[in-house]
This record gives C-alpha cells, sequence and structure tokens, in this order.
C-alpha cells in the first residue's frame, strides 16, 4: 500500500507535504491504515488535527470526500484507486 503522502497527494497536489504530519499525529503510518478513519472517534481526531495544521474548510471536505469514497471500495467510478476524485482525461 502506498504512503499517506502519496495518497494525499493523489487527493490533491501539495497535500502529502502539507497534511502527512496530522495523519502521523493521530497514528496513521501509511495508506492501509486509512480504514480506520471510518471510525468515527478516529475520524473525529484525524480531522481535529487537520484543522489544528491549517487545513481550511475545502481542503477539509476534499480529503473527507476521499477517505469517504475509499471506504466504500472501487464501486465508485468517479474516484481512482487511493479513494481521491478521478481526474479527467
Amino acid at each position: 500500500m502506498s504512503s499517506i503522502s502519496e495518497w494525499l497527494e493523489s487527493v490533491k497536489e501539495g497535500y502529502g507535504s502539507r497534511f502527512v504530519s496530522a495523519f502521523e499525529e493521530v497514528g496513521v503510518e501509511d495508506a492501509e491504515d486509512l480504514s480506520e478513519l471510518a471510525e468515527e472517534e478516529a475520524a473525529e481526531a484525524l480531522f481535529a488535527a487537520l484543522a489544528k495544521s491549517g487545513a481550511k474548510a475545502v481542503q477539509l471536505q476534499k480529503i473527507r470526500r476521499a477517505l469517504t469514497n475509499l471506504n466504500k471500495g472501487p464501486s465508485n467510478d468517479s474516484v481512482d484507486a487511493h479513494g481521491a476524485p478521478a481526474q479527467a482525461a
């Protein structure tokens, strides 16, 4: 599985370097750990850490949407393999 930084970059360029520390703060070490964020308590801790690191409302929404899509699985055609919104060709 890819690193958190790589997954964040798949959500939006620049997010990897900017927000990886918030994921590490709550114990998410690699992309495999992202499934743990389906638990409400873990997700709340992550979004608090993201806000503390300076994430704005739109950035939080993009990350939340990518996590939701990732946890839904591959049935959603509008996301890539990492759960990030699919890029138009």
